[in-house]
């Protein structure tokens, strides 16, 4: 029987020993080009995480130092084309010679802006303000008159600065609440009186009594009583209250009078002078009184 060519060749492929099946593929002389499948035995223990963790942390943090670094802004020597973007938020340059030209700059921005000039001359603060409004209202208040003599310069300061007509309505409205003090002195001052009369006259009395009926002390008590309502320290200590508002009224009319003697001097120079130069006369007069 005879065999084909194509047979003889496919019988011989078939029939390759064994020994070549082992021949390794990546040698020089191998003309096998044909891809190979490598199996490997699966390992006796799963294998540790910890590697992998520790490659997939310096994954991350590369990450981000370059996001951060993409982030910054490049520096003033960088000339590549990006950088324009980012000159706005570049810090500006100020010339080279700005020390040396910097007492001139200061000088000429001195002659050339003014403050601002305030047109009333400067304006008292709060606390002459509080203590200007206190000489001028009515009624009582704690001052003394060591107060009023050291603020005389801050009253005048205050009231150089109303007008003549506002001056003029200040000085009445003093006057009516130094006149309302003087009132309030003289009545504690007679009612005073009043309660020492009255004693008087119930001494007066009740020793008539003692002389005409001969009566005894304690009698004489009882008969005093009766006709007074009280007894000799009850009318004590009411006159002794009525000398205590009589003090508090003479020292309230006497702060009152001294600081109208001040706004009375400051509107007898304003009405007679100008505004501007009132103050030094005020001030001589002062000194010469």
């Amino acid at each position: 029987m005879m065999r084909s060519p194509q047979a003889v060749a496919v019988h011989t492929q078939l029939s390759t020993p064994p020994s070549s099946v082992g021949q390794s593929s990546h040698e020089p002389d191998s003309s096998d080009e044909s891809p190979q499948i490598i199996v490997r035995a699966p390992p006796s223990s799963p294998p540790d995480p910890t590697p992998y963790r520790s490659k997939r942390r310096s994954r991350t943090v590369a990450r981000s130092v370059r996001s951060r670094n993409h982030r910054r802004s490049p520096p003033s020597s960088d000339t590549s084309p990006d950088s324009d973007s980012h000159e706005l938020f570049a810090f500006p340059r100020p010339p080279s010679d700005i020390m040396e030209r910097l007492p001139s700059l200061a000088g000429r921005a001195q002659r050339k802006f003014r403050p601002y000039g305030k047109p009333h001359g400067f304006v008292p603060n709060a606390l002459e303000l509080r203590f200007f409004r206190r000489c001028l209202e009515s009624g009582d208040n704690d001052m003394s008159l060591a107060d009023i003599q050291a603020g005389k310069d801050i009253l005048q300061d205050c009231l150089k600065r109303l007008s003549k007509k506002a001056l003029t309505q200040a000085v009445a409205a003093k006057e009516a609440d130094c006149e309302s003090k003087r009132m309030a002195v003289l009545g504690t001052a007679w009612a005073v009186e009043a309660k020492d009369r009255y004693q008087a006259l119930l001494e007066m009395i009740v020793e008539e009594e003692v002389e005409r009926y001969t009566i005894s002390s304690k009698e004489a008590t009882f008969l005093r009583t009766f006709l007074v309502g009280c007894s000799r320290e009850d009318l004590e200590v009411a006159k002794d209250f009525d000398v205590g508002a009589h003090s508090h009224n003479s020292r309230s009319f006497a702060v009152a009078d001294l600081t109208l003697s001040h706004i009375e001097g400051v509107n007898t120079v304003m009405s007679s002078s100008p505004e501007d130069d009132f103050v030094d006369e005020y001030d001589a007069m002062e000194s010469n009184g």
